[in-house]
């Protein structure tokens, strides 16, 4: 991985055979203390795994063959990654929803946007058993209001 940060906006090069999630991670982690908003994805991976919340838990789906990456979005707390994507399959299909994992097929470009000053954290929902992201502060440095 190679990766820039320019004011609050960070880029990334992400390599063939890196790990999605693990990479994301590292990135925010390095360059932005890790709160961050994914705000830009796209290329290629293999071995993608993507979920469906069912209310229950996430119906997972693997796309065993190289994918494109179309759109991935998401957020970053220390130690938690979320993002969505959708990816288009060899038929010109799409399929999409939670990135549960995958494997860098070539490259990947993604980019960050930093959340200086705000902390997120991820605390679990007991009504939907979800990892809920909360803000622990804001940007001028006070305690968020809820």
């Amino acid at each position: 991985m190679e990766s820039a940060r320019s004011g609050q906006v960070i880029v990334a090069r992400l390599d063939d055979g890196e790990e999605l999630l693990a990479s994301v991670e590292a990135m925010a982690s390095r360059e932005a203390a890790g709160s961050a908003l994914v705000v830009s994805g796209i290329g290629m991976l293999r071995n993608a795994r993507l979920g469906y919340w069912d209310g229950k838990g996430y119906r997972e789906s693997t796309l065993d063959g190289p994918v494109e990456l179309l759109s991935l979005l998401g957020s970053c707390a220390p130690s938690s990654v979320h993002l969505h994507a959708v990816v288009g399959l060899g038929d010109h299909s799409t399929a999409g929803g939670h990135v549960l994992g995958g494997t860098v097929q070539y490259v990947n470009e993604v980019t960050m946007l930093a959340l200086d000053g705000i902390g997120l954290s991820r605390k679990e929902d007991p009504a939907t058993g979800l990892r809920v992201m909360t803000l622990d502060r804001r940007s001028d440095g006070t305690a968020s209001r809820k």
